[in-house]
């Protein structure tokens, strides 16, 4: 690597959701310890901080007089000093701060933003994600991930650099990473008060290691030749989340200090930082959109009208603790100077949710991405489409309910209001099925045909009135019913941790040669685990889009065509297992990197400087991931349930849980007439009960 410098050559420029808002209060205390008793001091102008100056490459560490100096400042110009008949007044101020800023980018050799660990403790900045967004070009997703947009966390993880994503992530210049399919740091991970300066390049130079197309992060953790002498700090600070309702902490203490000897100076510093965060993220979501023939509905335009709805409420819990330890040497005549640092990050977050979604049948929710293909006309039938694979027959699927009124739409078609009803085709599963020889016709004993009895009521009638005993159905799409509701319990945990040691040796062999050796070595490891599952009852909804915000009401006890048991939606036997699905991640990586630079000044009028150097990087990275183990139970597609595949059976006591989490959700925007059963959080949590309970019930009530 070669990178040239001229005089003239350096440039400079410079899904509606919730979570709850937090109030935020908080004390500090830093004791400036020194051996002469503190004093007013007047700070240095622009000029005089310029003068001098020995820019490092960009990437590398900076040496020591030109790190960040303390932020207790005088401001030129104003009164200082001691009053007769009064004490001492000392003035601060941030001019050094936006002054390194200004310097940074007036002196770098391509586009680059930088604040200061003042500018981050202006703000109540949890995460360096948040501190990131207050730079110009530079944005957070506040997303799951950048596929998932069912999830807001709250909480920002990804960032972007002008629309970008490909973005590297440094560490006081050096390559860092959590383990992660995209190699790079999850900047989630770091606690914001281990920073003392935070570098964001937008363009890539020759000395800058490769990755960031996007553009470059480079973190600066605090040194003790950052301070003038002894420094003790300690802060607490606390925030309450309203939507969740809980109080988070978060306390960091710092002790540095610098003492001359005659081998030269010394300095050592150590901080810590512990934070936790409760966030309760609401969302309400309308799946795909179908697009209907305008003859469907005899509107005017073709009839647009959502897959399904959903409505999540998720309860984010994040426990951030960080560390960081650094020594330095400097020769008594500043020739030579050996930092020595490590920084432990070490982050989990805990998530259990829980989400409703009512489903408008599900095929309809399931193919609503086909539907470019689907013929969807009344007298569509099910044929091949074009470009290959078969077009989606859409007949009977969207109707209202009976003797709700007909479907109402906007101007530009979309639906507004209506009570939506399932076709009764769609639940033959749940009829009382013929039982079979090994020819495949229906077993006949004494003359009468044998039937498997299909799920019952607590009545001991079949689930639904237009299915008779022993018999097996006719079913048409003249044929109306209530709709499927699902509900999802998830819980996921993610525990992410890196540890980074490094030293870096700098030399002056003459006044024009600066020279640097660096090396680095990174251990990292992270385990996810992700375990769901979904029940499915029966309910009639209403939808109303037509205000403002919209509103839905959800019938469980009586919903159209359902014989369902007393104590609607709250009680189990009215509800059937749909599906599981778990999946695991754990991966470890590690990394050696050995790094040469150099810098030679020139005395042209053309020719500033020349920057050589060359580096040399190991790393592994090993990621082992579950399949996407996704299993049906009962689902009304693929299966035909059994007498005993409600939650009421034996088999599943423990398994479910009753709530009314979604009473008055949204500050009232959806209504339910009953509380819901959901699986039991206890059991999601704990992977050993959710197999082995889990497997246990299903194979207990398996038809065969």
């Amino acid at each position: 690597m070669i990178h040239v410098v001229t005089k003239n050559g350096s440039a400079a420029s410079a899904v509606r959701g919730r979570a709850g808002p937090g109030l935020r209060t908080g004390i500090s205390l830093v004791a400036l310890l020194a051996g002469a008793a503190a004093a007013a001091q007047t700070a240095p102008t622009a000029d005089t901080i310029a003068s001098g100056d020995q820019v490092p490459p960009p990437g590398s560490p900076a040496p020591a007089d030109q790190q960040t100096a303390p932020d207790n400042m005088t401001v030129p110009g104003s009164r200082t000093g001691a009053v007769e008949g009064s004490e001492t007044i000392v003035v601060t101020g941030v001019r050094r701060s936006l002054t390194l800023a200004q310097d940074i980018k007036r002196d770098a050799d391509t586009v680059i933003d930088s604040i200061s660990a003042t500018d981050i403790g202006a703000f109540s900045d949890r995460s360096v994600a948040e501190s990131l967004q207050r730079i110009a070009g530079v944005t957070v997703s506040r997303f799951a991930s950048p596929t998932d947009t069912q999830h807001l966390t709250g909480d920002p993880g990804q960032v972007v650099v002008r629309g970008l994503t490909q973005v590297a992530t440094r560490v006081n210049g050096r390559e860092s990473f959590s383990v992660n399919p995209q190699r790079g740091l999850n900047f989630a991970d770091i606690s914001t008060e281990l920073l003392s300066q935070v570098d964001v390049y937008k363009n890539q130079t020759a000395d800058l290691i490769e990755g960031g197309i996007g553009g470059t992060v480079d973190l600066h953790t605090r040194v003790p030749f950052d301070q003038k002498g002894q420094l003790i700090s300690v802060t607490a600070s606390g925030a309450y989340e309203t939507l969740a309702k809980s109080g988070d902490p978060d306390v960091s203490a710092l002790y540095s200090n610098r003492w001359h000897t005659s081998i030269g100076e010394i300095g050592f510093l150590a901080s810590g930082s512990y934070t936790e965060t409760r966030t309760d993220s609401q969302n309400e979501q309308l799946g795909q959109t179908v697009k209907l023939d305008a003859s469907y509905f005899g509107t005017p335009t073709n009839a647009y009208l959502p897959g399904g709805i959903y409505w999540r409420d998720a309860i984010y819990d994040r426990t951030r603790i960080g560390a960081s330890a650094a020594a330095q040497w400097r020769s008594n005549d500043q020739r030579y100077e050996l930092t020595v640092q490590y920084n432990l990050s070490d982050y989990t977050q805990v998530d259990n949710e829980q989400a409703l979604t009512q489903a408008f049948t599900d095929g309809a929710y399931a193919t609503a991405a086909s539907a470019r293909y689907a013929c969807n006309t009344p007298a569509c039938d099910l044929r091949y489409a074009p470009g290959g694979g078969y077009a989606y027959d859409y007949t009977g699927y969207y109707a209202p309910t009976p003797g709700t009124g007909p479907f109402q739409f906007n101007r530009t078609g979309q639906f507004v209001f209506g009570t939506p009803s399932d076709r009764a085709s769609n639940y033959g599963g749940f009829a009382d099925q013929p039982v079979l020889d090994a020819n495949g016709n229906q077993v006949i004993q004494n003359g009468v045909p044998l039937f498997r009895t299909g799920p019952r009521n607590a009545a001991g009638q079949p689930l639904f009135s237009f299915i008779q005993p022993n018999s097996i159905p006719v079913l048409t799409n003249d044929i109306r019913s209530a709709q499927q509701t699902w509900t999802q319990g998830i819980f996921s945990r993610q525990h992410d941790q890196t540890q980074d040691l490094s030293a870096h040796f700098r030399a002056h062999p003459t006044e024009r040669l600066t020279l640097d050796l660096d090396y680095q070595h990174i251990f990292a490891n992270s385990y996810q685990e992700f375990r769901s599952s979904e029940y499915q009852t029966f309910s009639t909804i209403t939808v109303d889009l037509r205000g403002k915000d919209p509103r839905f009401s959800i019938n469980t006890l009586n919903p159209y065509n359902f014989n369902s048991s007393p104590g609607a939606a709250a009680n189990p036997n009215n509800y059937i297992p749909r599906d599981n699905l778990d999946e695991y991640y754990d991966g470890s990586a590690y990394s050696n990197v050995i790094r040469g630079d150099g810098q030679y000044k020139f005395d042209t009028t053309w020719l500033d400087s020349l920057q050589f150097g060359g580096r040399y990087s190991d790393r592994e990275q090993t990621y082992d991931a579950s399949v996407y183990n996704w299993g049906s139970t009962y689902a009304t597609w693929n299966s035909n349930a059994p007498q005993n595949a409600q939650l009421s059976t034996a088999a599943y006591n423990g398994l479910y849980t009753t709530t009314n989490r979604f009473s008055g959700y949204f500050n009232g925007a959806l209504t339910t007439d009953s509380p819901f059963v959901f699986p039991n959080p206890a059991v999601l949590a704990n992977r050993s009960v959710y197999e082995q309970r889990g497997v246990a019930a299903e194979l207990a009530n398996s038809p065969n």
